[in-house]
Parts: C-alpha cells; structure tokens; sequence
C-alpha cells in the first residue's frame, strides 16, 4: 500500500477496518507500507518487482517465526 502524502496510515486499523467489511477469507494477513510503486520505462506497474518483494517479505516472516 502506497499512503497519500500527508496521510497517515496504521496496518493495525486498516485490518480492522477490512475484516469489519470483508470475508474473513479476503482479508489480507498483512499489508506492507511503500514509498513509490515500482514502473517501468512505460509507466506501468512492475508486477515482478512486487512479487519478489512479497516473496522476501513472506520468507523474513517465516524465518522469525521459526526462531
């Protein structure tokens, strides 16, 4: 999730703002806050980007849980 400048945005009351309107299945199990979406030289969202920061992102929690 990209915050607006000048906004500010808590995971915390974001996720209990989704579970009080979604599915308990669509519910995100976390939510990553960045500066800038990464684009290509066209201006277009760079998926691979985000998939490998997710897959990081999701082995990092995997190590720590396991320690």
């Amino acid at each position: 999730m990209v915050p607006e400048r000048g906004a500010s945005a808590h995971a915390a009351a974001l996720l209990q703002h989704l579970e009080e309107r979604l599915a308990r299945y669509k519910v995100p199990k976390f939510i990553t806050f960045i500066d800038t979406m990464p684009r290509n030289a066209a201006g277009k969202l760079h998926k691979a980007s985000l998939r490998r920061r997710a897959q990081a992102e999701a082995r990092a929690r995997a190590q720590g849980a396991k320690e």
